[in-house]
């Protein structure tokens, strides 16, 4: 507004890869969040149950930092295909102009089954986790219990 500095433009299509990724890796974090809440049975073991998630999502963003010296590099292309850092990285790939087509597609296809096996596994922690009463539970001892 006031031309003190410029925005750089966005191609549309990058903004349609970032978007896809915000939907997808929210997917993922979102489902894997739902079974470790499950495993709380107490607003006090809540913390406890997400630190490692957050801590996951946290060594993600610092690979797709890494990723930015090398966006075409091996560190790039593995964890294009792992679904909790394909999120972060992916769109640095893309933006650098060095994901091929056939990647993306792979990288979006092993996301979409990764939520859908998550959805699996959380609701089975959830069903031995979320509706048993007492103290906090580990993620064996809930998927485990769980009927079916």
């Amino acid at each position: 507004m006031t031309g003190a500095f410029g925005l750089p433009t966005v191609p549309v299509d990058l903004l349609g890869v970032i978007l896809l990724w915000v939907v997808l890796g929210f997917g993922v974090y979102m489902v894997v969040c739902g079974a470790a809440g499950a495993l709380a049975s107490r607003m006090e073991d809540a913390q406890s149950v997400m630190t490692p998630i957050t801590m996951l999502a946290i060594v993600s963003f610092f690979i797709s930092l890494q990723v930015l010296n090398d966006p075409d590099g091996v560190l790039g292309v593995v964890t294009t295909f792992v679904p909790v850092t394909a999120p972060f990285v992916v769109p640095v790939r893309a933006a650098f102009g060095v994901l091929p087509v056939w990647q993306h597609i792979l990288a979006v296809l092993v996301a979409l089954v990764a939520v859908v096996g998550l959805m699996w596994i959380g609701g089975r922690v959830y069903a031995g986790g979320a509706l048993r009463f007492g103290g906090k539970i580990g993620w064996r001892e809930a998927y485990r219990s769980a009927e079916g």
